[in-house]
């Protein structure tokens, strides 16, 4: 029966074989070969319960060249706005360069009239 020990690890590869030396020494083979069924029986039939909260599926719209149509001028319409914020902020960064620049002349004018005095 070391055919059964094989078929065991290979089917079980969760279970350990060092308790099986053991089980071997005390059991005659048909005991053996009896725990191993009844032990598969136990852990690979089981058949999960169902949900008692199952999840309720949407029900997909039926999509027509209209749906379509208002989907992508709602994308256009989106994407137009996204364009006028980044111009907006692309205005804004410039501004921003700018000041830093005059600024930074202002603070250089006023280290060089600070040293000198």
């Amino acid at each position: 029966m070391a055919n059964s020990k094989q078929v065991h690890k290979a089917t079980r590869p969760v279970d350990h074989d060092y308790n099986l030396t053991a089980l071997t020494e005390a059991c005659d083979e048909e005991e053996i070969e009896a725990m191993m069924v009844e032990t598969a029986k136990t852990r690979d039939d089981h058949t999960p319960l169902p949900s008692p909260n199952p999840k309720k599926l949407k029900q997909p719209d039926e999509i027509t060249n209209e749906v379509i149509f208002d989907a992508i001028q709602t994308l256009i319409k989106r994407f137009d706005e996204q364009d006028k914020r980044l111009k907006r902020i692309e205005k804004t960064m410039e501004e921003n360069a700018q000041a830093v620049k005059v600024n930074k002349e202002d603070i250089g004018e006023l280290k060089g009239k600070r040293t000198s005095h």
